[in-house]
């Protein structure tokens, strides 16, 4: 979860829900439980979203959306909230800066994942978060490259660092452990990421289809 932050907050009633700038996107929004509007948002002043952050909560579903509604204090935010059972919940509009990820909030969009720090996911939460992740990769053209764990992601400058996402990703607290598993549970086909090959995830269907061959011919 975020830090505080001291950014200027608009209008909670300004509402600008524009599309992406997906233009192609073969991949359904996972459904929106809820739209809890967090008063804590600002404008991107035109940047564009290249950044997916994940979060851990740390806290409670009911204490997370509790804290991201109040107006002083922390004046934090994400744009997405999943619950343990897989629901997803929306407080902040994609178009719009939340304050989940200080240093990195402009052109990123947040989301927090509920569980506290030995949680790891559980299936509904994955599956959730994978689907909405695809969607929003397509949706803004963002690179796999680019989904990181908050004590990892590019300018992210709270001193001293976070423990999040702490155990929800794997053991290791490490960004190679967020990249593996957005790439195992988000790539729908090894040959395509924006054009490029992913020769990691391509080795082992061609180690597979060599055995088979191999099997057919004895």
């Amino acid at each position: 979860m975020e830090t505080p932050s001291s950014n200027d907050n608009p209008d909670p009633s300004a509402d600008d829900r524009r599309p992406g700038h997906g233009s192609s996107n073969e991949h359904p929004k996972p459904a929106i439980k809820q739209f809890i509007a967090s008063p804590n948002h600002s404008s991107r002043n035109g940047t564009k979203i290249d950044t997916v952050v994940l979060h851990c909560t740390e806290a409670s579903l009911a204490s997370t959306l509790e804290e991201f509604q109040k107006e002083h204090g922390r004046q934090v935010s994400a744009h997405y909230v999943i619950d343990r059972n897989g629901d997803i919940y929306q407080m902040v509009d994609d178009s719009e800066r939340a304050n989940h990820c200080r240093g990195a909030n402009q052109s990123s969009i947040g989301i927090e994942h509920v569980g506290r720090e030995t949680d790891s996911l559980t299936d509904e939460q994955a599956a959730a978060s994978a689907a909405l992740i695809r969607w929003l990769l397509e949706q803004y053209e963002i690179p796999r490259s680019n989904v990181f764990g908050q004590d990892f992601t590019p300018d992210y400058d709270l001193p001293g660092g976070t423990s999040c996402p702490d155990k929800l990703f794997g053991p290791k607290h490490a960004q190679s452990t967020v990249t593996v598993w957005v790439e195992r549970r988000t790539c729908d086909n090894v040959l395509r990421d924006k054009g490029r090959f992913d020769l990691t995830l391509l080795l082992p269907k061609m180690k597979d289809q060599l055995f088979l061959q191999t099997s057919d011919s004895i």
